[in-house]
């Protein structure tokens, strides 16, 4: 083997057996015989266990990752796609789509807000009209709403 020993105390060290398989090698004197035992493990056999913790680590670590990412696309699907819907409604009205009505119906605050808007919506019209019709009376009679304010 090559290696020197202080046969009077314990000592383990790695080293290769006679097949040449690096093997956990430990010994310990009997000074009353005047023997030194030996005792060799494989290192693939020491190791085994730690190996196995690491793979349920790693396990553990992609199953919680997996779980995120289902978390994550279930939050985008129930609320960031209904708030992108309400976004593009009001970017309808924007542009003077007057007619534009939401239709979500997730079933918590996001589907009243939508109702919300709708409402808002419906009433966009009649405040138009009224608001054209203020225009055209400041035009026709610009003197008498001054003066009543």
């Amino acid at each position: 083997m090559g290696t020197d020993f202080d046969r009077t105390k314990p000592n383990a060290f790695v080293t290769r057996n006679i097949e040449g398989d690096n093997v956990f090698t430990s010994y310990a004197p009997i000074s009353s015989l005047g023997w030194t035992v030996f005792v060799e493990q494989p290192i693939a056999e020491i190791y085994a266990p730690l190996y196995a913790t690491m793979l349920r680590t790693t396990g553990s670590f992609m199953v919680a990752l997996g779980v995120a990412l289902v978390a994550t696309l279930l939050v985008r699907r129930r609320v960031v796609g209904p708030l992108e819907t309400l976004r593009q409604g009001v970017e309808r009205i924007r542009k003077g789509d007057l007619t534009a009505r939401l239709d979500l119906k997730t079933g918590d605050e996001i589907e009243i807000l939508a109702e919300e808007f709708n409402d808002m919506a419906a009433h966009l019209p009649s405040m138009a009209n009224r608001r054209s019709l203020h225009n055209i009376s400041l035009r026709l009679y610009p003197r008498r709403i001054k003066t009543a304010f």
